[in-house]
This record gives structure tokens, C-alpha cells and sequence, in this order.
């Protein structure tokens, strides 16, 4: 299982605590299981018909959620929306693209490993 500590360049303010850095990992099956149907909610349309949609930016985020497996000394604590007020968005971006880039490592790994 791959792993990387990122470096915050605004840190991350957590209650009265400010961290920074975080570990991430790469993602697993299940992550994406449980992403989707967190991003997924119900909605009507003029007729009162239920759709399910899936919000592309929740599943995004709920996928980072998964990722992170440490904040500054936090260790293995569920990331949830209230913490994102906390965090700039720079260090939000250089999450979700470092998050990516280790998931893409992750991918060509095994793609190899079929090779």
C-alpha cells in the first residue's frame, strides 16, 4: 500500500489545533464503493418522480476523505465536511492532486503486474 506525507503550505486548522502536514494512501475498491454512494442523494423531478444523482464534487471529496490517513498527529480520524472550513483551498488542491498522482502510481503498478 503506497503512502505519502504531503506538506501544507497554509496548515490546517482543526478546533483549536493547526497541523501541518498529512499522510495519504492510495485508494481501494471499497474506498470507491463508499464515495459513491455518500456523493449519491435523492431528488425529484416536476412530477415527483425520484432520480438518484451523484454530486461529481462530493464524490471527489469523499474519496480525498478515505485517502487521508493522518493529520499531523491525528491518526485514523474520519475526515468530515465541518473539518474541511479549516484547510485553504491551495492546500486543498495540493491534496486532491497529490492524492491523484498516488493513485495513478497505484493504477500503473498493477497494470504492469498484468503485463
Amino acid at each position: 500500500m503506497a503512502r505519502k506525507i504531503v506538506a501544507l503550505d497554509g496548515g490546517w486548522k482543526i478546533g483549536e489545533t493547526e497541523y501541518d502536514e498529512v499522510e495519504l494512501r492510495d485508494i481501494h475498491a471499497g474506498d470507491l464503493i463508499e464515495a459513491g454512494e455518500a456523493a449519491e442523494r435523492v431528488v425529484y423531478d416536476t412530477n415527483g418522480n425520484p432520480t438518484l444523482v451523484q454530486s461529481p464534487t462530493r464524490m471527489s471529496i469523499e474519496v480525498l476523505f478515505r485517502q487521508i490517513v493522518r493529520i499531523g498527529e491525528l491518526k485514523d480520524v474520519p475526515v468530515t465536511r465541518e473539518m474541511l472550513t479549516g484547510l485553504g483551498p491551495e492546500d486543498l488542491d495540493k491534496l486532491t492532486r497529490e492524492a491523484e498522482t498516488l493513485s495513478a502510481a497505484a493504477e500503473a503498478a498493477v497494470a504492469r503486474g498484468r503485463a
